[in-house]
C-alpha cells in the first residue's frame, strides 16, 4: 500500500500518497443511548458508569434523560425521582437524591446532568454517569434512558 484514501464532507474522495501524510487527526463525534441501573449506579457513591463516549476538551456535550427510580423502595411511589432529583439532598449531601450526574475522565469535576444538559468539556476522557443515592441507606430501583451526543 503506497497510499490511503479518504472521504470528507468538505473535500469529498481524495487519495494521499503515505509518505506525503505527516499525521492524521480523527475528529468524528460520537453518540449513544445507554441504560443507567439506579440498582447498581445509584446506590453507592463510589459506583460510576462508563459510558463508552470519548470527548476532547472544548467538545460540547449533549445529553437528554428520562425514565424513574425509586429511592426507597420499600414503599413504591412515594419516593420517585426523575433525572433532575428529589426534593431532599442525596447521600453526601452534594446533589439531590436521584439526580444525574456525569464526569469527563476517572478523576473529572462532577456536573449535573438532569433531564437535559449541554456541557463544555473542560478536559479530554469518557464520559462516567452516576445516580446520586439516597440519603435512607437504601438501594434503588429503576433506571434512566440517556441519550448522549458529542459536538
Amino acid at each position: 500500500m503506497d497510499a490511503m484514501t479518504f472521504r470528507s464532507p468538505a473535500l469529498g474522495e481524495f487519495t494521499m500518497p503515505l509518505g506525503k501524510i505527516e499525521s492524521l487527526v480523527f475528529s468524528g463525534k460520537s453518540s449513544a443511548s445507554v441504560k443507567i441501573d439506579a440498582a447498581v449506579y445509584g446506590s453507592d457513591l463510589s459506583k460510576w458508569m462508563a459510558t463508552g463516549v470519548q470527548l476532547n476538551r472544548g467538545d460540547t456535550l449533549s445529553v437528554k434523560a428520562s425514565g424513574m427510580v425509586e429511592l426507597w423502595p420499600q414503599a413504591p411511589g412515594q419516593y420517585q425521582a426523575s433525572p433532575k432529583g428529589y426534593n431532599t439532598s442525596g447521600k453526601g449531601g452534594k446533589f439531590q437524591a436521584g439526580v444525574l450526574v456525569g464526569r469527563i475522565g476517572v478523576n473529572g469535576k462532577e456536573f449535573v446532568i438532569g433531564e437535559s444538559v449541554s456541557h463544555k468539556a473542560d478536559q479530554d476522557g469518557e464520559l462516567f454517569m452516576q445516580i446520586i443515592p439516597s440519603p435512607w441507606n437504601s438501594a434503588s430501583e429503576g433506571c434512566y434512558n440517556v441519550s448522549i451526543r458529542v459536538k
